[in-house]
């Protein structure tokens, strides 16, 4: 199975935050980043593997119990 690598802003729109948000992810290491050496600053990649491990030990699920009217 290939895991695409996707850019920051691809990662940005899909978590609907600022590109420079999702730097900061990479640097305070919340998030697992690659950095390519493509321009003097380097370019930065997440795979699709790391951003769905980073929601998952980031996202606080709850499940609420459903209750029916009671009349």
């Amino acid at each position: 199975m290939e895991d695409k690598l996707l850019t920051l802003k691809e990662v940005a729109d899909i978590l609907r935050v600022n590109e420079r948000t999702v730097f900061r992810l990479i640097h305070g290491q919340n998030a697992r980043g690659v950095k390519l050496p493509a321009t003097k600053i380097g370019t930065w990649r997440i795979s699709q593997k790391a951003l769905t491990d980073f929601l998952v030990s980031n996202t606080n699920l709850r499940v609420l119990k459903r209750q029916g009217n009671k009349k």
